[in-house]
């Protein structure tokens, strides 16, 4: 087979082999043919014709090959799951080939702070938001962990870093590299405050190294041409989810964020909806008062519910983690014609100009609405804060929009 066109059953990606083509793989006249499975799993193939699932992977600096069983003793699952348990050891800071060694001893492998063990360390002793929580892993497991992850924090030098950034930054996502520029570096500082690293490898790379991301606003279109986006968005292919998620964002002036891990178990009485603060991205908690625009929202998302209980989405997804994906907003406006001229983000910035120009409402107010920390002596904020009056300028808004044309499913 050799590394050359893919075998018959072999696809590209992740877990890329099928038993077929592990049964059917040829032995080859000289040295070693692999098949590989994604996420270092391979199948050797010997000219002999035994074959055997191996696991390259890096550790303290250096490529090492971990031997999983021979096949078809192991078979694709068996030697997935092994691969699945040799990654937990590496993200523990812990050798796969010294590990296995120690547990036919009786014992256990001794463990080194790697990044990848700091990281998940740094982690669990924060308070993120459960997205924001995500939002770092991904860049850790995508990002950062295929170069550092495996190496000794206290190592690390910058030069690294720098190559495991540059990695981004050629894909043209300038934003996450920053992102993770700061988070690296967070997890640096970490480890020196615990006694475990030396220094923040990552502290130089912060201006003048790495090309800094474009700031993009968050796009909305004119007041003024609103009927014509709610015309395209109540007659644009949609399932009702997503339909649903749209109107709900658009009537509440919350965050795409707020509204995609927004439960069942928040709402009060059908008539509020209470974001705890774990899930702001002020860290307070915020009280929206629903207009009768939204609690038909309510309703009509009752229909998708997936569980009785609390914890159940008000706007299930499609995801693997069962949200809705956080494009999926986004494809929705580019699909009823505002590509690159409407976000879901942007609402919040529509309902703000409206709120100061034709509603003339109260600064204080509005900035309420879009749950803004108060400054000064009110920076100890109240969730009930002005709930009356951003019940009044919420309905406002939605009986603003239900004129324009908003037509709810």
């Amino acid at each position: 087979m050799g590394h050359g066109k893919a075998a018959k059953g072999v696809s590209r990606g992740i877990e890329r082999l099928s038993d077929l083509a592990c049964r059917n793989a040829v032995a080859p006249k000289t040295g070693v043919s692999k098949l590989s499975d994604g996420r270092g799993l391979y199948l050797a193939i010997l000219p002999s014709g035994a074959k055997s699932w191996r696991l390259k992977y890096r550790h303290g600096g250096k490529e090492k090959t971990y031997t999983i069983g021979a096949y078809p003793e192991f078979g694709l699952k068996a030697a997935r799951d092994k691969r699945d348990e040799a990654r937990a050891w590496l993200r523990e800071g812990i050798d796969p080939t010294a590990q296995k060694h120690a547990l036919r001893k009786g014992t256990t492998a001794p463990k080194i702070n790697t990044f990848a063990a700091v990281a998940a360390d740094y982690l669990k002793a924060q308070s993120f938001s459960e997205q924001h929580f995500e939002a770092l892993n991904r860049i850790l497991d995508r990002d950062l962990n295929p170069e550092l992850g495996a190496l000794p924090v206290a190592d690390i030098t910058t030069p690294q870093v720098l190559d495991a950034l540059r990695t981004i930054e050629a894909r043209g996502q300038l934003e996450t590299c920053a992102k993770a520029r700061r988070f690296a570096s967070q997890v640096f500082r970490f480890a020196i405050n615990t006694g475990i690293g030396k220094s923040d490898p990552a502290a130089s790379l912060a201006r003048g190294v790495l090309k800094p991301p474009v700031v993009v606003n968050r796009v909305t279109v004119p007041v003024k041409e609103f009927p014509a986006l709610l015309k395209a968005l109540a007659e644009v292919p949609a399932e009702l989810n997503t339909r649903l998620a749209c109107y709900w964002t658009l009537l509440t002036a919350c965050r795409v964020g707020e509204m995609r891990f927004a439960t069942w178990g928040e709402i009060e009485d059908g008539k509020q909806w209470a974001i705890p603060a774990a899930r702001m991205k002020m860290r307070l908690d915020h009280l929206v008062p629903l207009s009768t625009q939204a609690q038909q929202v309510l309703q009509a998302a009752a229909a998708i519910r997936a569980t009785p209980d609390d914890d159940a989405l008000l706007f299930p997804g499609f995801t693997a983690a069962g949200h809705l994906s956080e494009n999926a907003l986004i494809a929705l406006l580019a699909r009823a014609g505002f590509y690159g001229r409407q976000t879901a983000h942007g609402f919040r910035a529509a309902f703000s100009t409206w709120a100061h120009e034709a509603a003339e409402a109260h600064p204080d107010i509005i900035e309420a609405c879009l749950a803004h920390a108060a400054q000064g002596v009110r920076a100890k904020y109240n969730r009930s804060l002005y709930l009356k009056q951003r019940a009044a300028l919420l309905q406002a808004w939605a009986d603003q929009l239900t004129a324009w044309g908003m037509r709810l499913p």
